[in-house]
């Protein structure tokens, strides 16, 4: 480059070889920086003299701007680049050659990288040119909005990175960056709670509670406010030492922002409806352990007019941004949300919402769920898509979860095993992450009772200990307890199934997976209809659903004696677990169906004699016992319509 431009702190213009240049006036640097922080932008004469010399008659304030530029252009003498250009009545910055921090800072920023947000705390040597004040209002207004802007995203990247320096268990890192970040936004609670879990991570329980009493006084100072629950209620663990140290999380999890929906309706008065929809949006999407969510007050300040939604993102430190519209007019509602990558750019996902309007209270939490669950899903989507461009050693742990998570699906005992492995690199980056041991407690409960049938008492017992330990270190994560009511069913421990189901409910009720995990389990707790809204919740949520799904869904439908409901589900997959030929044997011997009952039950035995008997002779009595086995029911009733729809299609005595 053949000039460098230095605006965040003192102003600054030095060629690539020589000495600074020297400005001769503060309202030629003033007319420097303002063509310089949008290079190649082209300006009026007029507006730049009235800028600069907002108290000068039109013909004064134009012949100042004149004599001005010929000082700046002097002063640009011999540096190799075009300078300050006019065209016609226009002036500008040609950016040819021409290095900017401005530009640089918001370059590192959208890049988004650990080095580049790195590069941050190097470029923002402080408020931008905070030494040119000058004699003009107009001026100062720019100077004092651009400022503004310009911190904000500072504040985000440095956010950012301490997220990052946490999760790497970089805690050194992770304390000067917290306290350069507190620097330039020292009302900042997350950074002091930032702070004292670093401390804590270190076991330097002293210091953590001196980060507490630093954030007390501050904000009793500054805002005459105390410090959140949240934050007192670590400091109260610390005190006390139910905990004296943390383990950090891997990573910082992908982070969303949901931006204000435009009304569309034409009338001012909907806007508290529009809101309303909005923080539902958010409070559905916070309960998803897998999501960084931004507090709405933060959404909503953050976007200013004009601005994209990419930008606001940006300027927010997000990952995702959801932006979207609510019409409401005559006898409906429509409300519209897309999601939005940051680092790309790209719209993931979008889609839109209808209902009567008279109906649309009660149909708001259904919307609002279906909007969370569906974001949900895709953001993890795009987690996986970008975590199987990179190897192993690259993963973060949530990453590893998503990829083995996808490995299990595929259904075979090869994928399970290479399941395991992802989740034991989830545990090798992350000892304490929960998710991890869900994941392992997911794969042995399915060798449970398919893959691995002739290691049933070990995999039982690794399924539980696995579920168990997930949440024993997050008691707040639905997806734990989800598992852990399915391994409890299993063991026939119904209650404890039950406490577990309802604590995942009442902590998730958004997410598909669960929910098709849960329709069973209700099922098998002896209530097949709840067990079939489950199911039904879970389809809707995630249409484009795997395989899977079908297996557990139908088992609910099948137990409500809706025959025909559970045959045109489990006929979308009907191999997908081993007893699947069978249910579907069932249902169809129950609708009097004897051929399709006698081809599905020939398939059960095929794939029973295959997967679970491995070459040994088994009888049709061996094969009823096994999916009464591995299909326990609390009450003996439901025991009794599977069995005897068994003896129907010719499976068992």
């Amino acid at each position: 480059m053949g000039l460098q431009i230095r605006m965040l702190g003192p102003f600054e213009a030095m060629p690539a070889a020589g000495p600074q240049i020297r400005l001769p006036t503060r309202k030629a640097e003033a007319l420097l920086a303002f063509l310089a922080r949008r290079p190649g932008e082209r300006h009026r004469r007029e507006r730049l003299a009235t800028l600069l010399w907002p108290d000068r008659g039109s013909n004064q304030a134009r012949a100042s701007l004149r004599q001005t530029l010929a000082l700046v252009r002097k002063s640009f003498s011999g540096v190799p680049v075009a300078g300050v250009c006019t065209q016609a009545d226009a002036i500008y910055l040609d950016p040819h050659g021409v290095d900017l921090d401005t530009l640089a800072l918001e370059r590192a920023v959208t890049d988004g990288s650990p080095a580049a947000l790195e590069r941050v705390i190097t470029l923002y040597r402080g408020d931008f040119l905070e030494n040119l004040a000058i004699t003009s209002e107009p001026f100062e207004d720019w100077r004092s909005q651009e400022q503004d802007h310009l911190r904000e995203k500072a504040i985000a990247a440095l956010g950012r990175l301490l997220d990052i320096c946490i999760a790497g268990g970089m805690t050194e890192r992770a304390i000067q960056v917290g306290e350069r970040l507190l620097k330039l936004d020292p009302q900042s609670e997350a950074t002091y709670r930032s702070l004292m879990t670093a401390y804590l991570a270190q076991g330097a329980r002293g210091s953590a509670i001196r980060q507490y009493e630093r954030c007390r006084r501050h904000l009793h100072a500054r805002l005459g406010a105390a410090p959140s629950s949240e934050t007192e209620t670590l400091y109260r663990q610390i005190v006390r030492g139910s905990i004296t140290r943390v383990q950090l999380p891997s990573r910082s999890l992908p982070s969303i922002a949901v931006l204000p929906f435009a009304n569309l309706s034409g009338d001012a008065t909907q806007d508290y409806f529009v809101r309303g929809i909005v923080e539902d949006i958010v409070g559905a999407l916070s309960r998803f352990r897998s999501l960084r969510v931004i507090a709405r007050n933060s959404s909503f300040a953050a976007r200013q007019a004009g601005e994209s939604a990419r930008d606001t993102g940006v300027d927010l430190g997000a990952d995702y941004v959801i932006e979207g519209s609510v019409r409401r007019a005559g006898d409906g509602v429509r409300i519209s949300a897309q999601l939005t990558d940051i680092a790309s750019g790209v719209h993931v996902w979008s889609d839109r919402y209808d209902a009567p309007a008279q109906q649309v209270l009660e149909l708001q939490d259904r919307i609002t769920r279906a909007v969370a669950g569906a974001l949900a899903i895709r953001i993890d989507e795009e987690l996986l898509s970008k975590a199987k461009r990179r190897g192993h050693n690259n993963l973060a742990a949530y990453e590893c979860w998503l990829r083995g998570r996808e490995c299990f699906n595929w259904g075979t005992p090869e994928s399970s095993a290479e399941a395991v492995k992802f989740f034991r690199y989830a545990l090798d980056i992350d000892p304490g992450y929960a998710r991890a041991h869900a994941g392992l407690a997911i794969v042995y409960f399915g060798d449970w009772n398919c893959h691995g049938w002739h290691r049933w008492d070990q995999c039982e017992t690794l399924a539980f200990e696995h579920a168990r330990r997930a949440v024993e270190l997050d008691d707040s994560d639905h997806v734990s307890h989800c598992i852990l009511s399915r391994v409890h069913l299993f063991r026939r421990a119904f209650e404890l199934a039950e406490k577990h189901l309802e604590r995942a409910m009442a902590l998730n009720p958004n997410d598909a997976d669960c929910l098709a995990r849960m329709a069973a389990t209700r099922a098998q707790l002896g209530d097949a209809a709840a067990g079939i809204a489950l199911g039904e919740a879970a389809l809707a949520l995630n249409p484009r659903y795997p395989d899977w799904y079908v297996g557990l869904i139908s088992l609910a439908y099948l137990m409500a004696a809706r025959h025909e409901e559970a045959v045109a589900l489990m006929e979308r997959a009907p191999d997908v677990f081993i007893d699947t030929r069978a249910f579907l044997a069932i249902a169809y011997a129950y609708l009097g169906n004897r051929a399709k009952a006698r081809e599905n039950a020939a398939a059960f035995r095929s794939g029973y004699a295959r997967s679970i008997a491995v070459g040994r002779d088994a009888d049709t009595i061996e094969a009823m016992r096994w999916v009464l086995h591995v299909t326990p029911f609390r009450h003996e009733p439901d025991t009794r319509h599977l069995r005897k729809g068994l003896k129907k299609a010719g499976i068992g005595e």
